[in-house]
């Protein structure tokens, strides 16, 4: 005899595995109702998730249109001579330039300044937009 070492796998190790016995019903009927809830499971996830995130782009739109309209209105309580003009221009135009806003009118102000935004000229109009093509964004300043 040779000194060596080797291993030998006997054949009956293949054919064991081979002789398993098949499924049972009741294992059969546990893994298809698995599969199945599994299933249901991800399509919920996945119908339901997308409306539980929220548009950070609308919370970003409002804030700065609050932003605008408190340096409007601190305007309107200013002296004209001691307005802050260069800061309210410069917020009402970082907002229109940041956003895709057509429009924006500023009411309830009893004062002389302007009451609505220079948008950029290569805007769409508002007029040729339909309905659903519209989102307005209200913001009023209660205090």
């Amino acid at each position: 005899k040779k000194e060596g070492s080797a291993t030998i796998v006997p054949e009956t190790q293949d054919v064991e595995l081979n002789n398993m016995p098949p499924e049972s019903h009741v294992g059969a009927e546990m893994s298809d109702r698995t599969t199945k809830k599994v299933i249901v499971g991800i399509l919920i996830m996945l119908m339901v998730i997308p409306l539980l995130q929220v548009d950070e782009l609308e919370y970003i739109n409002e804030y700065s249109m609050h932003m605008v309209l408190q340096q409007r209105a601190s305007l309107e309580t200013m002296d004209t001579g001691n307005a802050d003009w260069n800061t309210w221009e410069f917020t009402e135009s970082f907002f229109l330039n940041a956003t895709k806003c057509i429009s924006m009118v500023y009411g309830g102000f009893g004062d002389s300044v302007r009451n609505f935004g220079i948008i950029p000229s290569d805007r769409v109009n508002v007029e040729s937009l339909r309905s659903n093509e519209k989102s307005v964004l209200s913001i009023s300043s209660e205090e």
